[in-house]
């Protein structure tokens, strides 16, 4: 049954071995079928498309990774506090969907939903709470609140005037508790649900979050923005900037829009001048966003534009002037075309908190967790009666290691284990009026943390899959570890051997004819017969051109110097015998000149030196693979590979 699951769950069929069968050994350290199979099929679709091998071929390079990997191993570089660190923050990101419930409740994704339908206004009052207050501070707190309510629903003062003078959210205080639109997932989840419950001009109760109490005021609600698309240009200016450096922002986005108006194409000026160097070399797209994901203003902006393909005047936020282009509008869709990203959402939410509770749950039923809470009473009431003397020692529970606390899968936690926890502990408890209450709480989350340990220490053993990916990101950083040092700093410090290898191997680097050429892209058609009217007269020069015609504007003249081989493209042919003439592409004019036509010949290096580096990478790579396989011991086991060759 154990290897009819694995089989489905790989999309193979093993039928004539098991899965724990060794298919080869590196210096004695064996590779099981199930370890290749799972990494041949996992790799396979992708190398079909690019470089598409047999199981045997795919045996040959697993070999040689696993070579590298164990010179990685016997340099002790699995050892370092760089490795360790690494690969452990990788593991625990790997381990997290494994350590919740995938399954959210139905009704907090249906809630979630149709919130989203809706965007909502309101307003607040907070005072501080701490998450472990006592109840009495609390209930201090709360009763505070609902006086104010009553004052504010008798007319006795406002709820805009109350938000001023004593919410302690002094941000929104400051505009009287207004916090603006705002969708789901934007607050917190109990603040939220308040909100979007409430009707119009109706005021909660005090209701708690992380951060205190609220009284709660929703003043508008309308349909849903959804979700919009755009692309930017921005002129950055410092908000600290000088006068002139403003003015200069200001300048270049008013020339750009006046660019656009006269019809120059968004997507090449966000290209060319855009300071948002992030989305600049994609024509300035953004990914789509949401309420409260961008600038108030860049998001009024963005949403104010009515139809696709519209701009913006330019508009100022605190990082600059920008141009917004409305690419696509978004609706919300329906629950199931949005219900895989409502549950990613959710999981990173506070309302993910019912999932936690039903996988603890999960854990608690699985492994059988038992508390005897006599025993566990027993070490409180003494614990209490010590420390309130004083006198408290875990020496008392030192002989009481049968007596057992806590119990889950083969993990006993004994009354000593308990008790030299709690020492350790006591220091929380410094004046507190429950020390009972409170060592009761704190060890109910210790213990709820050592069965997630638990867990998470056996998700090796319960998922295999999982086992093959953390074994994949170890040895994968290991492998770009060692490779980085023998093959890539390698060809890129080694300037000696890079050009004996180029050297040797110039007849791999021969190219055709070739026009070396001048591209002028140009804003109009009249500076382009100029232009071609200066290099008729001789004027050739590049720099002269660029100076002229650029006075008033940068935008005005580009220009490239650029090589195609003799042959590849007929306007280049065509202006190599002579001719000077402009065509029009993407709204501007192109001139293109050729400078000179290079004979047929060998590519100097520092033309080539990326290409030829990466070549003399290789050829390192596989003097490499030659000494290890000379160095370690390979046994691979025929029999099996053949029958597994049948199965792949």
């Amino acid at each position: 049954m154990k290897k009819h699951l694995f089989a489905l769950a790989v999309g193979l069929s093993f039928y004539g071995f098991a899965q724990e069968e060794i298919l080869f050994t590196v210096e004695g350290e064996p590779v099981t079928v199930e370890e290749f199979s799972y990494v041949y099929n996992k790799n396979k679709d992708v190398g079909r498309e690019i470089d598409p091998k047999t199981p045997r071929e795919y045996l040959d390079l697993y070999i040689n990774f696993k070579l590298k990997v164990h010179e990685a191993e016997e340099l002790g570089m699995d050892t370092t506090r760089r490795f360790v660190r690494e690969f452990s923050s990788y593991s625990e990101q790997l381990a997290r969907p494994y350590m919740t419930v995938k399954e959210v409740n139905e009704q907090v994704l249906r809630e979630a939903f149709n919130h989203l339908a809706w965007d909502v206004r309101a307003r607040h009052i907070m005072l501080d709470v701490a998450p472990n207050a006592l109840p009495e501070d609390t209930l201090r707190v709360y009763n505070q609140l609902v006086t104010v309510r009553e004052q504010i629903l008798n007319g006795q003062r406002t709820f805009e005037s109350a938000a001023r003078a004593m919410s302690t959210d002094t941000y929104s205080a400051q505009r009287g508790g207004d916090l603006g639109w705002f969708t789901a997932f934007n607050m917190v989840y109990p603040f939220e649900k308040a909100a979007y419950r409430l009707n119009e001009d109706e005021i909660s109760m005090p209701i708690r979050t992380q951060f205190g109490y609220h009284l709660i005021e929703t003043t508008d609600r309308r349909p849903s923005r959804g979700k919009i698309e755009v692309a930017h240009i921005l002129a950055h200016v410092d908000p600290n900037g000088t006068e002139e450096e403003q003015a200069a922002a200001k300048a270049k986005i008013d020339e750009i829009y006046e660019q656009l108006q006269n019809g120059s194409d968004f997507a090449e000026l966000a290209r060319q001048l855009s300071d948002d160097k992030t989305t600049a070399s994609m024509g300035g797209v953004l990914p789509a966003f949401g309420m409260k994901e961008m600038l108030p203003e860049f998001e009024e902006a963005a949403f104010g534009i009515e139809a696709d393909g519209e701009i913006s005047a330019p508009f100022k936020t605190k990082i600059g002037w920008h141009i917004v282009k409305r690419i696509h509008r978004y609706d919300l869709g329906t629950f199931e075309s949005v219900k895989a990203e409502l549950v990613q959402k959710i999981q990173r939410d506070t309302r993910s908190n019912l999932g936690q509770q039903v996988f603890l749950n999960k854990l608690r039923n699985e492994y059988n967790f038992t508390t005897d809470e006599d025993n566990l009473m027993e070490v409180l009431e003494e614990y209490e009666e010590g420390v309130k003397e004083g006198e408290w020692s875990a020496a008392e529970f030192e002989d009481e290691t049968d007596e057992v606390v806590y119990s889950f899968a083969d993990r006993q936690i004994s009354q000593a284990e308990v008790a030299e926890v709690l020492t350790g502990a006591q220091g929380r408890f410094e004046g507190s009026e429950s020390i009972k209450s409170d060592a009761y709480g704190f060890l109910t989350n210790w213990v709820k943390n050592q069965l997630i340990a638990y867990e998470r220490e056996h998700l090796a053993d319960k998922y295999p899959e999982f086992r093959f990916l953390v074994q994949e990101y170890r040895e994968g950083i290991l492998l770009f570890d060692l490779t980085k040092e023998m093959v890539w700093d390698k060809a890129s410090q080694d300037s000696a051997g890079l050009a004996d290898f180029y050297e040797a191997n110039k007849a791999n680097y021969s190219v055709g004819p070739r026009h070396e050429y001048v591209r002028f892209s140009v804003s109009t058609r009249q500076v382009a017969d100029a232009i071609i009217a200066d290099l008729q007269s001789g004027n050739t020069s590049g720099a002269e051109i660029l100076e002229k015609y650029n006075q008033e504007s940068m935008l005005t003249v580009g220009m490239d110097t650029l090589k195609v081989l003799v042959g590849k493209d007929e306007k280049i042919d065509e202006a190599a015998e002579g001719n000077v003439f402009t065509y029009q592409e993407d709204n501007r004019w192109i001139v293109p000149f050729v400078v000179q036509t290079l004979p047929e010949g060998i590519r100097p290096l520092d033309e080539i030196k990326g290409l030829v580096t990466s070549d003399y990478q290789k050829e390192l790579e596989a003097e490499w693979v030659a000494e290890l396989r000379a160095k370690y011991s390979v046994e691979v086991n025929e029999s099996v590979m053949t029958e597994l060759e049948s199965e792949l």
